[in-house]
C-alpha cells in the first residue's frame, strides 16, 4: 500500500500545474447586453457570459504554468561551484540550493571564452533533484544558476535562486560574505 501511495503522489505531481477553465472571453455566447442599463429595476448585466450566469466564465480559476520547458516550484537542487573564483572562496565543489521557480542563465561561448562572463554555479547533471519535486528537469543541465560579469571597473554577481532564504543561509552564506570580504 505504501508503493501504491508512493506512485499514486508521483503521477498527481507530474500532472500538476495542467489544469485550466474557460474565462469568459474564452466561452461560447453572444456579446450582446442582455437589457438596458437603467431603468428595469435589475441589476447591470453586461452580457451572458457574465461569470454570474450558468455556463458563464470563470472568476480567478486555476491556469496552466507559464514555464515552456521546466517547472520547480520549490526543491532542493545540487549545483557545481568554481570555488576558484573570489565569489565563491570556502564553498564546496557542490552544494544544494534553494530553487523555487528561479531563473536559469544562458551564456554564450564568446562572452564566457573572452573573460566577460565567469559562471558561479551551474547544473552539470540532468538530474539535479536533491528534495521535493520537479517537472523537465533535464533542461537545466548546463544552465547557470550565479555569474560574475565585469562591468566598467567593477563586477557584478548574480544569482538566480534566493541565496538568502531563510535556512539557505547556511548552504550559500559564503556566496554573499565574499563579496563584502574581497571587495573588489
Amino acid at each position: 500500500h505504501v508503493i501504491y501511495l508512493a506512485v499514486k503522489q508521483y503521477l498527481a505531481a507530474r500532472r500538476s500545474g495542467t489544469h485550466k477553465v474557460k474565462t469568459r472571453a474564452e466561452v461560447q455566447g453572444a456579446s450582446r447586453k442582455l437589457h438596458k442599463q437603467k431603468g428595469t429595476g435589475g441589476a447591470r448585466k453586461g452580457n451572458i457570459r457574465n461569470p454570474l450566469y450558468k455556463g458563464g466564465g470563470t472568476i480567478f480559476g486555476p491556469k496552466p504554468h507559464s514555464a515552456d520547458k521546466f517547472y520547480i516550484p520549490g526543491s532542493l537542487l545540487q549545483v557545481r561551484i568554481d570555488s576558484t573564483l573570489s565569489a565563491a572562496w570556502g564553498m564546496p565543489s557542490r552544494a544544494d540550493l534553494f530553487f523555487d521557480s528561479s531563473p536559469v542563465f544562458t551564456l554564450t561561448p564568446e562572452a564566457i571564452s573572452q573573460g566577460l562572463i565567469k559562471p558561479l554555479a551551474w547544473f552539470d547533471s540532468a538530474l539535479p533533484l536533491r528534495s521535493g519535486w520537479a517537472y523537465g528537469q533535464e533542461y537545466l543541465q548546463n544552465g547557470v544558476v550565479a555569474f560574475e560579469a565585469k562591468v566598467g571597473a567593477g563586477k557584478l554577481c548574480a544569482f538566480g535562486p534566493e541565496i538568502t532564504f531563510r535556512a539557505q543561509t547556511y548552504s550559500t552564506f559564503r556566496l554573499v560574505f565574499n563579496q563584502l570580504y574581497s571587495g573588489n
